[in-house]
């Protein structure tokens, strides 16, 4: 690379007034005068870059600190906190027309825990794992569709608890039939009182002594009844027709 492409102004004669120059005029010498080129970019000073990796830092912990509280605040919505003024549980019959009497326990539903309206998730306590459901469906011969069955729920316990809430809607439960044991049926946690939280669609199993964290359990439904519905909820009935114009009826869950 020459001279004159790195520092455009190369030579001046002397001759000519230099400004802020000491030499003479009438000389006829020749000077150089090195100019370095000029930068471009945007400079960044190390104060700006630490305020602005702080800025980072700060923005991040924030956000961390937000998720950590709205996650705690989820937790305890969903927990087995008992609240007042929301909620509506009722005991439970073997009929689901009938649910105004004491329940098999002999239990009333003024001392049952109360959950807000709003809650619709299972608490947390207990993680179910696997469901095996047994179910019989009864479509013809009968007026009425309907439907029968047991179901076994295993579940882990998150924390120590002694509720036990599963989802219930429009079905009759043999209340005596319900039990609680370990993983592999050894042992049997008995229920003191069971009820149905319609407003949830929950219904509740409290327990005569906790069930460990960190255990797995198994939660037995020895006999449950409902009706074949055509509203879309639960177990219903659709049909469909085969490319030969056939109806066949499906039912769904």
């Amino acid at each position: 690379m020459s001279v004159q492409e790195t520092y455009p102004d190369v030579t001046q004669p002397l001759n000519t007034p230099i400004p802020n120059s000491n030499c003479a005029a009438n000389s006829m010498d020749t000077v150089v005068i090195l100019q370095r080129p000029q930068q471009r970019g945007y400079f960044v000073s190390r104060t700006r870059i630490f305020f602005l990796v702080l800025c980072a830092f700060l923005t991040l912990a924030v956000c961390v600190l937000l998720t950590a509280f709205l996650t705690r605040e989820m937790c305890v919505k969903d927990g087995l906190n008992p609240l007042s003024d929301t909620g509506r549980s009722e005991p439970h019959s073997q009929d689901p027309e009938s649910q105004d009497g004491p329940n098999s326990n002999g239990s009333n539903a003024t001392s049952a825990v109360h959950y807000p309206s709003s809650m619709i998730r299972l608490p947390r306590s207990l993680i179910p794992s696997h469901y095996d459901l047994d179910l019989k469906i009864k479509l013809e011969d009968t007026e009425t569709p309907s439907f029968s069955g047991s179901c076994n729920i295993s579940v882990v316990a998150n924390t120590s608890t002694r509720s036990v809430v599963f989802h219930r809607s429009d079905l009759a439960l043999d209340e005596s039939r319900v039990r609680v044991r370990s993983e592999l049926g050894r042992e049997e946690w008995k229920v003191v009182k069971q009820y149905h939280v319609t407003d949830n669609e929950f219904h509740v199993l409290e327990l005569e002594r906790e069930l460990p964290k960190g255990q797995r359990f198994r939660i037995e439904v020895g006999s449950f009844k409902g009706l074949i519905r055509d509203d879309l909820r639960g177990l219903y009935k659709s049909s469909y027709k085969t490319k030969n114009g056939k109806k066949r009826s499906v039912n769904i869950v």
